[in-house]
């Protein structure tokens, strides 16, 4: 798992990663959080019609 190079990626991104499992916790439930924003607001933008005509 360590050396697969998703995890190289995510440890520069987040620094964190590996160190600290609470800290690590809350960076996923930080990415989920925006993560399902992001899923919800664009259903609602598709639904509604409003990015077009």
């Amino acid at each position: 798992m360590e050396n697969s190079p998703i995890y190289a990626i995510f440890s520069r991104m987040f620094p964190t990663v590996g160190k600290d499992p609470l800290q690590l916790a809350g960076q996923q439930m930080i990415t989920f959080i925006l993560y399902s924003l992001t899923l919800i607001t664009g259903l609602v933008v598709n639904l509604t019609g409003l990015s077009g005509p």
